[in-house]
């Protein structure tokens, strides 16, 4: 057994180096003060809700149950779970790289994937969100896990880790569709009833994992809707935020449009120069006829189907190119090989040989370091103490415990705070609605409101009078803080329960 773990370390020396050296640089930054942002803050809340069966932290119905769970574990435990949550999702990280490097060893060849590792952990959008309590990193891991799986023939397995993937992230249900993708290709190629079996038992696996979510949604929404809507009410609702106007990129020009369409290609490259040899890997496979080994087939169904829905959807965000980065440093680290072979196969003069050769390892250092620089100054984004925000304005409540729950425009506080809060940010309409209900209510003690949460296109009339109609609700309350941060008010009322029920 010794023997073996030893011969398993120095096949994996390089590998288990670079994960080393990330976790230590990650342990490094986890020194610094993690500041909560909204969308962390939310799977915070999520979780206490679900372990409190609602009586603490709130619910978002567009957001999948797996993340929060987890958080709400630590939680639960009496953890602090900011602290573990991050710990968990730098190791969720570690995870990611591995995987990429196992995949790209598989698909191509050791060589291949290891540099497909090295990239993506310094790639930034991955450096950065590898610390983030958000669902990009950890639902990658189960979605790789279920590639990985596949290419080793573990079909029902492959389904189940991509049921977990999707019950992380909603759009991770494109791991299911790119490698069903696949198993149709060979099945109508072949017509072999071997691949429509293996396409059965990898629909059998991801429902296996699914179905106690859609069983939980009938439960809890059962009275809001009919039976079938109340299974899938999450991703009816859900599939609105792919549209956020918020986050649109792109314009009217033909530049603009162009950009929008390959936003990730150009942000990719902007983020790390090496991108270049994705095109080049591309390339060569077409050239080489590569494309035909099933590993390769399942690479490029996954890049081709994530790439088409997030260059259609209309919210574009760089962390989103997380759910499918590993596969691009895969095909980085196959141009790379594939190019640096090219050169050592020239029929030059010994001499010319290795000096182009060593020509080309500076330029691929030389654009790699491009990707570091930017690495660098995201550490030194997070703050070295918490900022003045934190104990004056999220940690309020702590302060003042409230009686009854909280009507909030802000998430964030439900992370530092064991209250109730009721979530008011979808659009405006909407908060005037859940306001409008939740201050009849006798059990709703507070109000947290901050403009920004309802923000307004340039030239929507509309918008702009519903939210002045929802500022004259919110100042019909009485004001009991009101302080700026970041240039903005944030306000805390208390409701006038004898107005609105008069």
């Amino acid at each position: 057994m010794q023997v073996n773990a030893s011969k398993w370390f120095r096949e994996h020396f390089w590998i288990l180096s670079i994960l080393g050296i990330y976790l230590v640089v990650k342990a490094l930054q986890m020194t610094r003060f993690h500041f909560i942002i909204w969308d962390e803050a939310v799977y915070i809340a999520m979780g206490k809700w679900l372990y409190s069966l609602g009586h603490v932290g709130l619910w978002e119905v567009i957001r999948p149950p797996l993340f929060p769970l987890l958080l709400g574990l630590f939680w639960r435990m009496g953890l602090p779970v900011v602290v573990f949550g991050e710990l968990a999702q730098v190791l969720f990280g570690a995870g990611v790289i591995y995987l990429t490097y196992l995949l790209g060893c598989k698909v191509f060849n050791k060589t291949s994937g290891l540099i497909a590792g090295f990239v993506l952990s310094i790639y930034p959008v991955f450096f950065l969100y590898s610390n983030y309590l958000l669902v990009g990193v950890t639902s990658t891991l189960f979605a790789l896990l279920s590639v990985y799986l596949f290419l080793n023939k573990r079909w029902f397995g492959a389904g189940v880790l991509a049921g977990l993937a999707f019950l992380t992230r909603f759009p991770q249900l494109l791991t299911l569709v790119s490698l069903m993708l696949v198993v149709g290709c060979y099945w109508l190629s072949t017509k072999r009833k071997a691949w429509l079996k293996r396409g059965i038992m990898l629909g059998c696996g991801f429902a296996t994992t699914v179905l106690p979510f859609f069983v939980f949604n009938y439960f809890l929404y059962r009275n809001k809707t009919t039976w079938f809507y109340a299974m899938i009410r999450p991703l009816l609702l859900a599939v609105s935020h792919q549209s956020n106007p918020f986050e649109a990129v792109g314009g009217n020009t033909l530049a603009l449009k162009l950009y929008n369409a390959f936003y990730y290609f150009v942000e990719l490259f902007k983020q790390n120069w090496v991108f270049v040899f994705f095109v080049i890997g591309l390339v060569l496979l077409v050239i080489k006829r590569g494309h035909k080994k099933l590993g390769v087939r399942v690479l490029l169904s996954y890049l081709l189907v994530y790439f088409i829905y997030y260059s259609y959807i209309i919210n574009k965000q760089i962390r989103f190119a997380n759910t499918f980065l590993p596969f691009v440093c895969i095909l980085i680290g196959y141009g790379i090989v594939e190019l640096y072979n090219a050169i050592t196969s020239l029929k030059l003069v010994s001499t010319y040989k290795l000096f182009v050769c060593v020509l080309f390892i500076l330029l691929v250092g030389c654009l790699l370091l491009h990707a570091i620089k930017i690495d660098h100054g995201y550490y030194h984004w997070r703050y070295s103490q918490p900022p003045p925000i934190v104990d004056d304005f999220y940690m309020y409540f702590a302060k003042h415990p409230p009686h009854g729950a909280i009507v909030t425009a802000d998430p964030v506080p439900a992370a530092y705070v064991d209250a109730r809060f009721i979530p008011a940010v979808k659009d405006i309409p909407t908060a005037i609605k859940i306001m409008n209900e939740s201050f009849r209510k006798p059990d709703t003690e507070y109000l947290i409101f901050k403009l920004s949460s309802y923000p307004c296109l340039e030239g929507d009339k509309n918008c702009f009078s519903n939210r002045q109609r929802l500022l004259a609700l919110v100042k019909s309350n009485k004001l009991v803080y009101n302080k700026t941060f970041f240039n903005e008010p944030y306000l805390i009322y208390i409701i006038n329960h004898t107005l609105f029920n008069q």
